[in-house]
Formats: structure tokens, C-alpha cells, sequence
């Protein structure tokens, strides 16, 4: 992605449950894990995100 500034594996994915996936920036030095779930509740949907072992220097950047 991005030119090749962000690479990543999909480790699992589930229809309409589960997407986890590991990524990072190409100048990070491990890779961070992100694990989108959904869950269906009568008339809406609920997204969670779990985002771990972010490189430490990116840890307190704001993206917003």
C-alpha cells in the first residue's frame, strides 16, 4: 500500500465477523497487530477495533 510504505499479511478473516491482520511502515521494526470484529445487534451493527504492539515511537502520534 502507499508505495510500498505500508506492508502487512491478512492472518484471518471471517465474513461479516472478523478481519486481523498484521501491518507496519516499511521503517518500523515489528508489526503491529489490528483486529477489526462486528457484531450484528437487532437494527445496528457494532465495530470494534483492537490495535496492539504499535512500534513505540508512533504509539503518542495524534492522527487527527
Amino acid at each position: 500500500m502507499y508505495n510500498g510504505d505500508i506492508i502487512g499479511e491478512f492472518i484471518r478473516l471471517k465474513h461479516n465477523e472478523v478481519i486481523d491482520l498484521k501491518w507496519k511502515f516499511k521503517d518500523w521494526e515489528s508489526f503491529a497487530n489490528l483486529v477489526i470484529t462486528f457484531e450484528n445487534i437487532t437494527h445496528r451493527s457494532v465495530l470494534m477495533i483492537y490495535y496492539t504492539d504499535v512500534d513505540d515511537h508512533e504509539r503518542f502520534k495524534q492522527f487527527w
